[in-house]
């Protein structure tokens, strides 16, 4: 059943940050769902981030971003300068069926939240995720080494109402593997312009942090 649905987390009307809605989508919010594979029994669940919005990336955030592409992108932080949050998180859900577990999370902004008029609006995501004792990272969710930009962020209509939106899904096959996935997303302007040494100049506002796992 698709459920229709305006996600409200701790924030009142399902914004993160402020009290004005964006509308409503098709999403859902299941926190955790039980499943069976190779008759052991499997919970696949939400972290308890309930989302958080967030107006400053982690140092880790920082550092991965950094490492991975600073040579060829001068990013910079610039937060959200006043107490209004752009984000409505209309589905955070989990699911499992006699198949596959999944998971994911869609998030409608302001399709210009900051007041910009110049560039384009983009993700940026860095993640952890994979067996819960192995290494998870961290990394950059973009389009390969080409640049750091997440391939599910963009414009779309909703009802005939222009919304900018961000998406994140998880697939896998029933396995009795722990496995675990946190990420930071930040809504970023690609400025088409150059800093001094040359590098895309990229501005950075503010984001969401959010997870989920799989426990046998």
């Amino acid at each position: 059943m698709i459920l229709t649905l305006d996600y409200r987390p701790s924030q009142p009307h399902g914004w993160l940050g402020g009290d004005k809605p964006l509308g409503v989508t098709l999403g859902g919010h299941t926190a955790a769902t039980d499943y069976t594979a190779d008759d052991r029994q499997c919970r696949v669940s939400l972290l308890p981030l309930d989302p958080e919005y967030r107006t400053t990336p982690t140092d880790e955030f920082r550092q991965t971003l950094d490492t991975a592409f600073g040579a060829h992108y001068a990013v910079r932080f610039l937060g959200r300068p006043s107490g209004r949050g752009p984000f409505s998180v209309q589905s955070y859900t989990v699911s499992a069926d006699s198949l596959s577990i999944g998971a994911d999370l869609y998030v409608v902004y302001d399709t210009n939240p900051l007041g910009v008029t110049r560039g384009t609006m983009r993700w940026l995501q860095v993640s952890r995720g994979g067996p819960i004792a192995s290494d998870q990272g961290p990394r950059v969710d973009g389009m390969g080494p080409a640049n750091p930009f997440s391939p599910t962020g963009g414009s779309t209509s909703v009802n005939g109402t222009r919304v900018g939106n961000f998406l994140s899904v998880f697939e896998a096959p029933l396995v009795p593997l722990d496995l675990q996935f946190t990420a930071e997303a930040f809504l970023a302007r690609d400025t088409g312009t150059r800093d001094g040494s040359g590098r895309e100049v990229v501005e950075v506002f503010c984001g969401v942090a959010y997870g989920w796992e799989v426990r046998s």
